[in-house]
């Protein structure tokens, strides 16, 4: 998690293609990832309010394809605690995504 704070941060930087990268960065710092819990149940549900919508669907997505699955129990509880932060967003976005 905090590589890949490091990565995005990197790429916001030097790119600055991400939408609202500066408030990802700012959000999604080396600290408030070092703890998995809540890097799952607070870093993500502001993060998933930028970017029009784009990053709640990522995040979405990422946790029904990957973390749901994983074999850590602990990981799947807190993808599915996770998971319904996130479809707390009453969006047509979010209601199509999760009834498809």
């Amino acid at each position: 998690r905090r590589a890949a704070a490091a990565a995005v941060q990197e790429n916001v930087g030097r790119q600055g293609t991400f939408p609202d990268g500066i408030e990802v960065v700012t959000i999604a710092d080396y600290w408030t990832l070092s703890g998995r819990r809540q890097a799952y149940l607070e870093v993500a549900p502001k993060i998933a309010m930028l970017g029009n919508g784009g990053y709640r669907k990522a995040l979405m997505e990422h946790l029904v394809d990957r973390k749901l699955s994983h074999q850590d129990m602990q990981i799947r509880l807190l993808a599915a605690q996770a998971l319904a932060k996130l479809a707390q967003d009453p969006s047509e976005e979010t209601l199509d995504f999760l009834n498809s």
